[in-house]
């Protein structure tokens, strides 16, 4: 199903994400029944790019799907493009019977170019604080070089699916390799004990996410966590008055509508504005639709790899410093 330019599919057992949007699935299923659901059974062809007049453009070619020839990329001939097909292979070859537990799958598009990506659970659900979080696998690849193939520990808070990258310095999670690296059939295969290191990045970020809920909150953190949120404008002498009024109404609503809820639930603890910032940066932000992009899509490819998913982790990282 698309939700604008957006085509995914979820595990209804994991609850409505994503806006409950998508095509639902009512179990686990396995990596062929996901690619179907999810518009992902396809592969990639290769063809060489000429000019108006005939001429071979050196050193360039169109990536494009074979199922129904549409271009999805421009790249130079050294780009190795991954298929849909090869991030699900990756994904079973995490687990032991080669068979994944696969959550949810999609495409993003910006403009007409797509970036897949899907996630598979890896481990039994925690709890944090009386809430539920469900941990993953989260996998993507691109086709013109704006994202590497990356594999990364994520979690989901359940009450309110915030998406928690486990963006922790120094925390060893995830591989991203560039799709025009010489050595990236050896990292590939290298990458295989993602799973190992994943679980124990995991344990790492869910003891630390436990440590923040007896943290005491002070001002200079909430200020320090706002000025990543809202960052203060340089502006021009005509235009500091919207500038100001334009960061104090997203701070004004990051606190009345993200963090004093956290703290009457959760208490005035680090615990509370970690979640409060995850909150505002998947649900908060106001950003517009354009040509391309509607407010669904800007606010996923935010969500994921944009401006939202950078902030989040610096708060985590701003965020281990007691």
């Amino acid at each position: 199903m698309s939700m604008g330019n957006i085509e995914l599919a979820y595990v209804i057992l994991e609850g409505t994400t994503w806006h409950g949007e998508g095509n639902e699935l009512a179990a686990f299923p396995d990596s062929e029944t996901m690619m179907e659901a999810s518009g992902l059974n396809w592969d990639v062809g290769r063809s060489k790019m000429y000019t108006h007049a005939g001429i071979e453009f050196p050193g360039r070619e169109i990536l494009y799907r074979t199922d129904n020839l549409q271009p999805i990329g421009s790249v130079s001939t050294g780009y190795q493009a991954d298929s849909p097909r090869d991030l699900f292979s990756f994904g079973d070859s995490l687990v032991a019977d080669q068979v994944a537990t696969w959550s949810t799958a999609g495409t993003l598009y910006r403009g007409a170019l797509p970036t897949v990506w899907a996630s598979m659970k890896v481990e039994e659900d925690w709890t944090i604080a009386d809430e539920e979080y469900k941990p993953y696998v989260f996998m993507t690849t691109d086709y013109d070089g704006k994202v590497a193939f990356t594999a990364k520990p994520t979690a989901i808070r359940v009450v309110c699916a915030n998406t928690h990258a486990m963006a922790l310095e120094g925390a060893g999670t995830g591989v991203n390799i560039r799709h025009n690296a010489a050595n990236r059939d050896e990292r590939l295969a290298d990458a295989r004990t993602l799973l190992t290191v994943t679980t124990a990045a995991m344990n790492r970020f869910k003891e630390w996410a436990e440590a923040t809920t007896s943290q005491r909150l002070d001002d200079a953190t909430i200020e320090a966590v706002q000025e990543i949120l809202a960052p203060t404008v340089v502006a021009e002498a005509g235009t500091r008055s919207k500038a100001k009024a334009g960061r104090e109404n997203i701070i004004t609503r990051f606190r009345d509508d993200y963090l004093a809820p956290e703290v009457e639930l959760n208490g005035f603890s680090r615990y509370s504005l970690w979640n409060a910032s995850t909150g505002y940066l998947d649900y908060g932000q106001r950003l517009r639709k354009s040509a391309k992009n509607d407010k669904t899509q800007a606010r996923t490819l935010s969500t994921m790899f944009g401006t939202a998913a950078r902030a989040k982790r610096d708060i985590e990282q701003l965020l281990t410093v007691v």
